[in-house]
C-alpha cells in the first residue's frame, strides 16, 4: 500500500500527526512501514509512506 500525507491546511497538521502516530503501531511482524519525508523542501511537503505486507507471515486469504 502506498499513501501520501498532504497537510498544511486547518486540520492537516492534526491529521498528519495522527497518521504519523499510528504508523509505528502497525505490527512489525507482518508489515514493514517506510516513511520517506522530503528533507530539502519547504512549505509542508507531502510525506510518502509505503506499507509492505510480509507474504510469509500474512498470506492472502
Amino acid at each position: 500500500m502506498s499513501l501520501i500525507i498532504y497537510y498544511g491546511r486547518e486540520t492537516g497538521f492534526d491529521e498528519r500527526d495522527a497518521l504519523l502516530a499510528f504508523l509505528p503501531t502497525i505490527d512489525s511482524d507482518v508489515y514493514t512501514v517506510i516513511e520517506m519525508p522530503f528533507v530539502n523542501r519547504t512549505n509542508c511537503p507531502p510525506i510518502p509512506v509505503i506499507i509492505l505486507r510480509d507474504e510469509k507471515t500474512a498470506p492472502l486469504q
